[in-house]
């Protein structure tokens, strides 16, 4: 399970099993017979419909997704500019461009 879906389902769900993926879980809270004893939500949701609080999982993750690439790229953005005015001139310049052209091609992956 993505660290994003693990971090939404834990901010509505006070138990969930383990052994099911995030799409199994949000199917679970769908289903229109539901009656998991191994899955629960939070105090404060448990008047919500389920499929409501499925729909405030989905979007709580979207949230952690954006903001967490928001963050990775602007960290890439800052290191390779940083790296690219601090390079070296001796024997260690062909090590380094090899790893800023990689840290290069994750921020373009990132973006």
């Amino acid at each position: 399970m993505k660290t994003s879906e693990l971090f939404a389902l834990n901010e509505w769900l006070s138990s969930f099993p383990d052994n099911r993926t995030y799409a199994q879980i949000i199917d679970m809270l769908d289903a229109d017979d539901w009656s998991h004893e191994d899955l629960s939500v939070w105090e404060t949701v448990e008047d919500c419909p389920l499929s409501q609080i499925a729909e405030f999982i989905e979007n709580t993750r979207v949230h952690f997704e954006r903001v967490t690439n928001f963050s990775v790229v602007n960290a890439l953005r800052d290191m390779v500019a940083l790296a690219s005015e601090n390079r070296p001139d001796d024997e260690f310049a062909v090590e380094f461009d090899l790893r800023l052209n990689s840290a290069v091609k994750t921020l373009k992956a990132w973006e």
